[in-house]
């Protein structure tokens, strides 16, 4: 994701947290990975098998969460039954075999 504006912490964070809802223990580690978020910075976030959910902040490599349940609410906020936005998860899927080269 590359952010268009500013974003603050609480903002990020709320977010994350009102989409991931009940998740368990490892959301409150994955949320407090994000902090201020710059116009232009960028969030990676992408599931490795054998390493876990890899996530970038601007630039900075977070630790791995191996948990594949965890990581499955992660990307389903963009890729679930209910994506926060539709035409968002239409976009991916339809790049998904640009974005696995």
């Amino acid at each position: 994701m590359k952010f268009v504006r500013d974003v603050s912490t609480s903002q990020i964070r709320d977010g994350f947290r009102k989409s991931l809802g009940n998740a368990g223990p490892k959301a409150d580690e994955w949320i407090n990975y994000f902090g201020e978020i710059r116009s232009s910075q960028e969030i990676v976030i992408a599931w490795v098998p054998g390493t876990g959910l890899q996530t970038k902040v601007a630039g900075a490599d977070k630790p791995a969460i191996k948990d594949k349940a965890f990581a499955s609410s992660v990307l389903g906020i963009w890729l679930g039954d209910k994506p926060v936005q539709d035409d968002l998860k239409k976009a991916l899927v339809s790049r998904a075999p640009e974005l696995l080269k």
